[in-house]
């Protein structure tokens, strides 16, 4: 028996290897000892194989590196086969694999495993799920466990973290020794899901004199945002948004409040679509180099607005929004085109649903006029669901049972960055008053085959 590096001829027993496990059940491993792997997964990722052979060159075991992120490489597949079980093989694996994380610059291995005894073993140390980023859950909408009750626990070699940290959680079916581990509440504690409430990072701009004019017409709400740009351009990444304090000085904040209320119809109007057509001066802040230094690290120098609502909860509008995605768009005029449909009419301006491919390349900034607290309705946020591209009725539900909802808790001249497919909902307000919201859509492409934007300059 000895290691070595797989080939594109192991495949077949690879795959046969690894589903026979996965198809084994029993009272510890309800839903199988591991996830199967595809042909087309194993083709596409053998490179990150090791596997033991026989004196037959028959694979006999495996175990795969697969690089995930910034420094981070996920230890998976590790499957030995019953005739050389209890004989260290597993453990001869792990140990091949980690040996070629310092040629790949991996500073961190994790994995995730309902093996947690043998992995403790090894060096491997339990952390906060939500800890590695977002993407890394893109497959998990796609394992068989995902319905079922997900029973394993995120353990890292050495304990080392992740570069980017978000959200701290854990399998809901992990072993109760994990939970222990990580300090978190019994599931049966009625406090179990206060404990677990989402940990957000909110980056907070470095104030500018507020005194001091740009060449713009406004005051500069932050000095640079060089210490926060990567920590933001990841959040959205991985997690579909962003909160800014302070991001918007109140000079701006007040020119931009009192631009707003002169285009009113009423003082009663609580909403107000096409706003950049209606107040300039919303487009001349879009277009200034500050705002732009909001969205350009995500969307790149090419990014341009597209449309602009304002949103307002009173005594008198204090209303509700379901959980859903924000996936229509609007145009200028109805071109039938492949992908992009349904099509409505609002307010005489025509809107559609793009492929996803458009959404995916969008940003909204929702810049708060007015302070917003738990008890005034605020925006509430499923991190990562925009992962999971366009999403049923089922899907929502799923992901609504499976994730806690962050509140987007922001005081005035405070920012939020969200990908249009993020979930996101809003109840009514516990204390009504003004809570004004300007939700400006970004983009960086233009749309095909004769459709323009319809308030894109």
């Amino acid at each position: 028996m000895h290691l070595r590096k797989a080939r594109n001829t192991d495949v077949s027993q690879i795959r046969a290897l690894i589903n026979e496990m996965a198809q084994r059940t029993d009272e510890d491993y309800k839903h199988g000892h591991m996830l199967p792997r595809s042909l087309t997964e194993l083709y596409e990722h053998i490179r990150d194989y090791t596997v033991v052979v026989d004196d037959e060159d028959r694979v006999r075991g495996c175990c795969a590196l697969e690089s995930q992120w910034d420094g981070l490489a996920e230890l998976k597949a590790l499957a030995v086969h019953d005739v050389l079980q209890g004989q260290g093989w597993g453990r001869k694996l792990v140990d091949a694999v980690i040996s070629e994380s310092d040629a790949l610059g991996v500073a961190c291995i994790y994995t995730l495993t309902n093996k947690m005894d043998f992995f403790t073993h090894l060096d491997f140390h339990p952390i906060n799920m939500r800890e590695l980023p977002q993407r890394v859950w893109s497959e998990c909408v796609n394992c068989p466990k995902y319905d079922a009750g997900c029973d394993e626990v995120a353990m890292t070699f050495q304990g080392k973290r992740p570069k980017q940290i978000f959200i701290p959680a854990v399998g809901i079916n992990a072993p109760p020794a994990a939970r222990v581990a990580l300090g978190l509440a019994p599931l049966d504690d009625c406090t179990d899901k206060a404990n677990e409430q989402a940990e957000v990072v909110v980056a907070e701009a470095v104030p500018d004199s507020a005194t001091t004019p740009h060449s713009d017409g406004f005051a500069p709400p932050f000095r640079s945002l060089d210490n926060v740009s990567d920590e933001i351009v990841s959040q959205v990444e991985n997690s579909g948004f962003a909160l800014i304090q302070n991001a918007v000085g109140a000079e701006v904040v007040q020119q931009l409040q009192e631009a707003i209320a002169g285009a009113m119809n009423s003082a009663d109007e609580y909403s107000m679509r096409h706003v950049l057509e209606r107040v300039p001066a919303v487009r001349d802040w879009c277009n200034a180099p500050t705002t732009r230094a909001l969205i350009e690290p995500i969307l790149g120098e090419s990014c341009f607005p597209v449309r602009a609502l304002l949103f307002d909860k009173t005594p008198d509008a204090n209303w509700k929004v379901v959980w859903h995605q924000d996936l229509t768009i609007a145009v200028r005029e109805k071109i039938e085109t492949d992908g992009f449909a349904p099509w409505s009419k609002k307010e005489d301006v025509w809107h559609v649903q793009p492929p996803i491919r458009v959404l995916e390349k969008m940003l909204a900034l929702r810049l708060h006029l007015d302070n917003c607290d738990e008890e005034n309705g605020p925006l509430r946020v499923l991190p990562a669901s925009h992962l999971g591209g366009k999403l049923d009725a089922n899907a929502i539900a799923a992901w609504r049972e499976s994730e806690n909802d962050v509140p987007c808790l922001l005081e005035s001249g405070g920012v939020l960055l969200m990908r249009p497919l993020l979930l996101h909902a809003s109840s009514q307000a516990i204390a009504p008053r003004h809570r004004r919201v300007l939700h400006i859509e970004w983009a960086s492409d233009q749309l095909p085959n004769g459709l323009q934007w319809f308030s894109a300059s």
